[in-house]
């Protein structure tokens, strides 16, 4: 059977279960919930508790910029990515209407662009997430000036963070750390502790791409004490994600599973399926090295999410390491289809540097496959992208590929060429891996060293408040104890002053009759 009819038939029948899943369902009323086409049985129990405590409070309401920040903090708060975009456009239409009131204070104003900005930065994120990396970019450009004309410093922390993002993904390492800084400073600034855990976590993110493994290790424990102090779980489970890649990358795979399990029990129990599926792909990466079943297993939950929620670069994602896991069993076929897929997304959102590597793998397999006009094809341009990238590890993989191509060729001086490229990359990949394994020992048992000192010193912090508390009590208890005691002295007191006066008087009287 060919791949085209086997997916026309999977379309089918999901279309027939969806529908029947579908007919059996009603909308919600739209006059109480607002939106369109809300399924009030798919939400996740977390979202269907959000918006069911705040839409009373929305309807009592009766101040117009007040019902705006509950419709934000359902838009903030809310996980599903079919539900919060409709709330999140609700927010911004009604924003910009208020907006258009000329009786508005300076304050009303600067509230309601204020929610403006955030809608409009939402939008981004919901671009980014789908891969359209050029309308997300303007859209936060956009945030970003409304955030200046009202001198919010917060906002704009958040928007050149959501900006480095994107250059990060595009593999311009140094212009995302420069944007990460500059958003670090902001919420420095600001005291703002959840954001400056963010910005710290997205440094190490990009030091850690940069090779310098002490510096992003740092970032991320920093990152950590502060989430874990202040009970933040999305970008916890994030950052144990991060760091389980970095051991991942140092052959630490123990370590490295333990911390992607930390972080996909947290996903879970917090319904963020987007992190969900990151955390399956990064177990599935682990156990492509020991047991190519459970890998294929984990790699496939990771792309069934990635595929529902339509976030396209975690598709391309789990789609390229389900290729190379066929490839590596000799299914070169499924490998080739899985590729393509792969490579396919990544040229829709403008990830360079993905496009690169399955330009590569393309070319490797073609070349398995003894096709090598296409392998020529596809290795080649892989290689000219990571020549322009300048990463040492893309332009190793296709300058060997290449020398393959050369010597089946028969083109010597190329295939000698290439080859000593290959050798050049690798020498020099394998330079930083032996300066890597050499701190690697040092690394792991300082940050391990010092999350547990952060962890005690947490376990410490909360014994001295349990004891200031138990000491308040007791305080409390002997104050109340004294109060008793001192009230029954002076009630004895006047008792006392009262029966001498009493006698007194009975004896001043028993003397005037006598007299």
């Amino acid at each position: 059977m060919r791949r085209e009819n086997f997916k026309i038939g999977i379309f089918i029948l999901f279309f027939f279960i969806g529908s029947s899943t579908i007919f059996s369902q009603q909308f919600a009323n739209k006059n109480y919930y607002l939106i369109d086409s809300l399924f009030l049985d798919s939400l996740s129990d977390l979202d269907r508790k959000l918006v069911d405590s705040i839409l009373p409070l929305y309807h009592k309401e009766k101040v117009d910029t007040l019902k705006l920040s509950y419709i934000s903090k359902i838009t903030e708060k809310c996980y599903d990515d079919n539900v919060w975009p409709k709330y999140n456009q609700l927010l911004f239409d009604e924003a910009q209407e208020q907006l258009t009131n000329p009786n508005l204070s300076r304050t009303e104003k600067k509230f309601i662009k204020k929610i403006l900005a955030s809608s409009v930065n939402n939008k981004g994120y919901l671009a980014y997430s789908l891969g359209d990396y050029k309308q997300a970019i303007e859209l936060y450009e956009i945030s970003f000036d409304l955030y200046q004309s009202i001198l919010d410093k917060d906002g704009l922390a958040t928007c050149l963070n959501n900006i480095g993002s994107i250059y990060d993904d595009r593999g311009n390492t140094e212009e995302a750390l420069s944007y990460y800084l500059r958003s670090l400073e902001f919420v420095e600034q600001i005291g703002d502790r959840e954001g400056i855990a963010i910005a710290l976590n997205n440094i190490g993110y990009v030091y850690s791409d940069k090779g310098q493994i002490e510096k992003s290790l740092e970032c991320y424990r920093k990152s950590i004490k502060i989430l874990e102090e202040i009970g933040e779980k999305q970008f916890l489970a994030t950052t144990y994600n991060n760091v389980g890649y970095i051991y991942k990358m140092q052959g630490d795979n123990e370590i490295a599973l333990g911390y992607y399990n930390k972080s996909l029990k947290i996903f879970k129990e917090i319904g963020f399926e987007e992190g969900e599926a990151g955390s399956y792909n990064n177990i599935g990466q682990i156990y492509a090295v020991i047991d190519n079943a459970k890998a294929l297993e984990f790699y496939q939950k990771s792309l069934e999410i990635q595929q529902k929620i339509r976030h396209r670069k975690g598709e391309a994602e789990a789609s390229n390491n389900i290729g190379a896991l066929f490839e590596k069993i000799g299914e070169y076929k499924e490998a080739y289809y899985y590729y393509s897929l792969s490579l396919e997304i990544r040229k829709e959102i403008g990830d360079v540097v993905g496009q690169a590597h399955s330009y590569s793998s393309i070319g490797h397999v073609r070349l398995l496959q003894g096709n090598l006009i296409d392998a020529k094809k596809y290795a080649r341009e892989g290689f000219k992208i990571s020549k322009r990238l300048g990463f040492p590890e893309s332009i190793r993989d296709a300058a060997l590929i290449l020398s393959g191509i050369y010597k089946y060729e028969n083109n010597p001086s190329k295939e000698l060429e290439m080859y000593k490229l290959y050798v050049e990359m690798n020498d020099s990949i394998s330079n930083e891996e032996t300066k890597k394994v050499t701190i690697k020992h040092n690394i792991r048992y300082q940050f391990e060293k010092q999350a547990l000192t952060d962890s005690l010193g947490r376990v410490e912090s909360e014994k001295i408040k349990d004891l200031e508390h138990s000491q308040e009590i007791e305080a409390q208890k002997l104050y109340s104890f004294i109060g008793i005691v001192g009230f029954g002295l002076m009630f004895l007191v006047v008792m006392v002053v009262l029966r001498g006066y009493q006698l007194k008087r009975k004896s001043n009287l028993a003397l005037e009759d006598k007299n």
